[in-house]
């Protein structure tokens, strides 16, 4: 196929003047983009033609699928005849992601909602210990959804309706048999250290997963997909660090409004306040506004100069410069400062003695909750765990439960003695 496109034969879609694409693969899975018009066509069953002689594989033709987008429709069903391959519409699935749904639908989501009832039937809570409902939901339920987690927002309507699953199905009850529910949903969500169960709050999971993109976005400059982003909404400006600004994204798609709206306010700006910049050169480090000089943005630290300089929206590199190997910071102001704020500036160029920008390096950022500095789910998810604002447990029973998951006994047992610090069990006195 590259080099059907090198000579020509071939004509993919075409991003920009200086960007296109042809192919889509994973695994063995493959999707042909180009224009739509019969050299094209010609040129895509002499390929597959030519993969069945050299190969002797047979490309399954019943499984592959043909779809238009601003196609006219007799030249589509001409296509699909040439092709032999049924015209599907979209969306469509590709490795199980619904491409083109509005995850805004509840219908986008009806797949894993439905596969999380039928689980909860087939296997009758009511038969099982406590702590084999434990497992399960550790094991199967909290993993089900989270193909779609990975690259959708869930609505909060979603959410509650997959938690009203896994709550009913840990309390054994059924679809039609709803039993009470002795402890808040948010406690059991909690980690083991902390007094919960270690169950997964759906929401966080959603929201750890997603923002695996948004690092992936500011990190991974040297992708095809991000510069196919790049294009389509232009740079990623400092507001996408932190989430606002998503009011300005009106014809952007629900995705990129989704992914930039990720640790904004309603998350209390927890994305940006997770990542620090590492300096370099300075270009891509916002002097003001991004955490790179300790653990606050400066203007945060002195709020009062941040008012009153020009350079509000200033990178690093461009708040000074080279004097042969010797940087020199300058700032410039709106107005006179007081003597307070003076003294401010006083103190910030002592801090910033401890620093200057390096020509050889570049900018980078670094993921504060993990020890390296790289982004992972397994340091996000725990970090969002940790904004609990449930009630902590005293420090003996949180020293006992510690004790009591460290037993090597079944788990209806450990269960058991995770009720009595709550005082949960039904007597004959309390029923």
């Amino acid at each position: 196929m590259r080099s059907a496109v090198d000579s020509s034969l071939f004509h993919g879609y075409k991003v920009s003047n200086n960007m296109s694409f042809h192919t889509l693969q994973f695994v063995d899975d493959t999707i042909i983009v180009g224009e739509g018009n019969w050299d094209n066509l010609w040129t895509i069953k002499t390929v597959l033609r030519s993969f069945e002689i050299v190969s002797g594989l047979k490309v399954n033709f019943h499984k592959s699928k043909l779809y238009g987008i601003n196609i006219d429709e007799h030249f589509l069903s001409a296509s699909s005849a040439f092709l032999h391959c049924e015209v599907e519409s979209i969306p469509f699935r590709f490795l199980g992601i619904p491409v083109g749904s509005n995850p805004r639908r509840r219908a986008t989501w009806s797949p894993i909602v439905d596969s999380m009832k039928r689980r909860l039937c087939a296997w009758n809570g009511r038969n099982l210990s406590i702590g084999g409902r434990v497992t399960l939901l550790n094991s199967v339920l909290s993993s089900l959804p989270l193909y779609f987690f990975s690259f959708y927002k869930a609505p909060v309507s979603v959410i509650k309706e997959l938690v009203s699953i896994q709550r009913t199905f840990l309390w054994g009850g059924g679809m039609d048999n709803k039993k009470v529910c002795w402890v808040s949903w948010d406690r059991i969500c909690g980690t083991k250290e902390k007094g919960g169960l270690g169950i997964k709050n759906l929401a966080h999971f959603n929201f750890s997963l997603l923002c695996k993109w948004k690092w992936r976005c500011l990190n991974e400059t040297t992708t095809s997909w991000r510069d196919i982003l790049l294009f389509r909404y232009g740079p990623f400006a400092a507001n996408f660090l932190y989430g606002e600004g998503v009011e300005g994204l009106k014809h952007a798609s629900i995705w990129w409004r989704d992914i930039w709206s990720l640790g904004g306010e309603g998350n209390g700006n927890w994305f940006g306040s997770n990542i620090s910049s590492v300096l370099g050169d300075g270009k891509d480090i916002g002097f003001w506004k991004e955490k790179w000089l300790g653990m606050e943005p400066l203007r945060d630290l002195y709020p009062s100069l941040f008012l009153k300089t020009i350079q509000s929206n200033a990178n690093v590199s461009s708040m000074g410069k080279w004097l042969n190997d010797s940087w020199s910071w300058k700032f410039v102001w709106s107005e006179s400062l007081t003597e307070a704020e003076e003294a401010d500036v006083g103190e910030l160029r002592l801090l910033l003695e401890q620093v200057k920008p390096c020509r050889e390096n570049k900018d980078r950022l670094r993921w504060i909750p993990n020890t390296i500095g790289l982004f992972s789910i397994k340091s996000a998810y725990p970090a969002l765990q940790d904004r609990s604002t449930l009630p902590e447990l005293d420090s003996n029973t949180l020293l006992a439960l510690k004790k009591l998951w460290r037993n090597n006994v079944p788990s209806k047992v450990i269960i058991f003695g995770w009720y009595q610090p709550r005082k949960l069990f039904i007597t004959k006195a309390s029923s």
